[in-house]
């Protein structure tokens, strides 16, 4: 895009970011307080989309949750 940070297009987690995260010591909730998602996932490592300016300016968020069934 072309806004705060216009190289990175987002990100991906996963149910593995979390442990990542904790296994390289980071204070990931520091990170959430201070609203610096950017650092703490360029921290863990192969979670930013990095595409350049892309001339956009869009602000949407996508959020996939899948759960299975414990039984």
């Amino acid at each position: 895009g072309s806004d705060f940070l216009p190289d990175v297009a987002g990100a991906i987690v996963d149910q593995n970011s979390l442990g990542i995260a904790q296994a390289k010591g980071i204070d990931v909730k520091s990170y959430i307080e201070r609203y610096d998602s950017n650092t703490l996932l360029d921290s863990i490592g192969n979670s930013l989309i990095i595409t350049g300016d892309t001339g956009t300016n869009v602000g949407d968020i996508v959020v996939y949750l899948t759960v299975e069934k414990a039984y």
